[in-house]
């Protein structure tokens, strides 16, 4: 999984793999990992990951989201 960064700061980073899109965004209260999809009606939905103190944590709490088959099950619809 490649990560890139979406900010300057480096603090948001996101990796996408098919129609799928991993998140690691900085918060004041952690690194906050989560993901999101496209359903087939084309409704975005996220599941978050967790919370975690670094974000080399949270991009590996990712990665093994992926590896472990991308449970998706509970994902809810979300609004932007």
């Amino acid at each position: 999984m490649a990560w890139k960064a979406d900010d300057t700061l480096k603090t948001t980073f996101s990796a996408q793999v098919a129609n799928v899109t991993y998140h690691v965004a900085c918060r004041e209260y952690g690194h906050l990992a989560y993901v999101e999809v496209c359903d087939p009606l084309g409704n975005l939905k996220r599941v978050v990951v967790g919370n975690y103190v670094k974000i080399e944590q949270a991009q590996r709490a990712c990665e093994q989201h992926y590896a472990t088959g991308g449970d998706l099950r509970k994902a809810e619809k979300i609004t932007r």
